[in-house]
């Protein structure tokens, strides 16, 4: 066995058998590895993930069961053909969605938005659809 079939990628990953890597090794072509997912919460806070189109919601507390006006605004927005509430997805499905635009939402989902949280919300929207 050689050098490129020990790396650590190898131990690390366990879609590949140890003979695979030894014969992936011997043909020099690299373990191809998935990309890492983007860091979207951390793991010891407590998130919610919502889809909407083509886009992931992140959100510190769970969607009220009646949207705010803004949260509403917020939704028509970024899909404006879609009359359904987001979705909650798990942190699993989260990991294999790469191609969704994130956006994360206020702490206070209930509460109205100053304007100064208004402002900023808007200024990301408009930064991420663009």
């Amino acid at each position: 066995m050689n050098e490129a079939s020990t790396s650590s990628s190898e131990a690390d990953f366990s879609l590949w058998t140890k003979a695979q890597c030894e014969a992936l090794a011997a043909l020099n072509i690299p373990v191809w590895q998935p990309k890492a997912a983007p860091a979207v919460a951390d793991k010891n806070s407590s998130s919610y993930f919502y889809k909407l189109k083509n886009w992931l919601l992140i959100s510190t507390e769970p969607l009220p069961v009646q949207l705010p006006t803004w949260l509403q605004d917020v939704f028509r927005t970024l899909a404006p053909t879609v009359e359904q509430r987001p979705t909650e997805v798990s942190a699993s499905t989260v990991e294999h969605s790469a191609d969704l635009l994130q956006l994360n939402l206020p702490e206070t989902l209930n509460a109205e938005l100053s304007a100064t949280q208004k402002r900023e919300l808007w200024t990301r929207i408009s930064a991420l659809h663009d």
